[in-house]
């Protein structure tokens, strides 16, 4: 176990962004049309963006980008996540994010891999909690409000999320049943690890 600590730089920050580190993961392979997107800036900040399709597949949908890197990350000593959230000074536009809901997942376990491309994952459980953040926000996401979820659906009965084995984060957005579609665009200066002080 690691020592406890205020901070850890996961992406971003101290640890730059790189594109390799994330690929998509979207509803295409089960027949939808949502696209996602993460491309690191000249500035240092990483854009999140895509399009949420809800038309294809009857008011559902999904889009997001996942971690590819093959690690383990051991966060049992910190209290949550940090998401610090820039705008995108490089094109001169901030993009509205009135009313998108975007979700971060955590995963303790993955599948067998599966080396077919367009073949879909098995499911496994994922953690997971919303947020919706505004331009030059930090956002603190406490692991106690990560909710065990399968397929969509809540977990009750999984056990809690292993923070010394998350295996996998993704960036999502979705459709939750029609209520939210369309394009989107979130500019991510990092996501920590981190443990508020007074916490220590």
């Amino acid at each position: 176990m690691a020592t406890r600590s205020t901070n850890l730089a996961l992406f971003g920050g101290s640890k730059p962004w790189k594109s390799s580190e994330w690929t998509a993961q979207n509803d295409t392979l089960r027949g939808g049309s949502s696209v996602s997107h993460l491309i690191p800036s000249s500035n240092g900040t990483a854009i999140f963006s895509g399009n949420l399709d809800t038309t294809t597949l009857g008011s559902a949908g999904f889009a997001s980008q996942r971690t590819t890197e093959d690690r383990v990350w051991d966060l049992s000593c910190f209290e949550g996540i940090e998401i610090v959230v820039g705008e995108d000074v490089a094109a001169g536009i901030v993009f509205s994010l009135a009313g998108i809901v975007f979700t971060l997942v955590l995963k303790d376990s993955l599948p067998p891999s599966n080396t077919d491309r367009g073949v879909m994952e098995e499911s496994t459980i994922s953690y997971e909690t919303t947020f919706s953040p505004g331009v030059g926000e930090r956002v603190y996401l406490p692991f106690v409000g990560f909710k065990a979820m399968y397929r969509g659906r809540a977990k009750e009965d999984a056990p809690p999320v292993n923070l010394a084995n998350i295996k996998r984060f993704s960036l999502m957005v979705r459709s939750f049943f029609g209520t939210q579609s369309g394009p989107f665009q979130l500019t991510l200066v990092s996501i920590s690890a981190v443990t508020p002080p007074g916490s220590l």
